[in-house]
């Protein structure tokens, strides 16, 4: 789980970087997921309740290893 944070972290400066023009080899629609993915962790509602021990965390784990591997085929490209 410390891995994610560190990576979550690495997200947002990822989009700052991008957004001063500092980093911009990922593309547009990758950022937009960025974002969005962000925003689903970031929000309270989500498609399993965090509230459910465990089984709450899973949907935000899929959603960010989707992000991370959708960045890494970017960079790899």
């Amino acid at each position: 789980m410390s891995k994610l944070w560190k990576e979550r972290k690495l997200l947002f400066q990822l989009i700052k970087d991008w957004k001063s023009g500092g980093y911009r080899k990922l593309s547009r629609s990758t950022i937009l997921m960025i974002i969005a993915g962000l925003i689903y962790l970031i929000l309270p509602t989500d498609i399993i309740v965090d509230a459910i021990p465990l089984l709450g965390l899973i949907d935000d784990a899929t959603i960010f290893a989707f992000i991370i591997r959708q960045i890494k085929k970017d960079l790899t490209a």
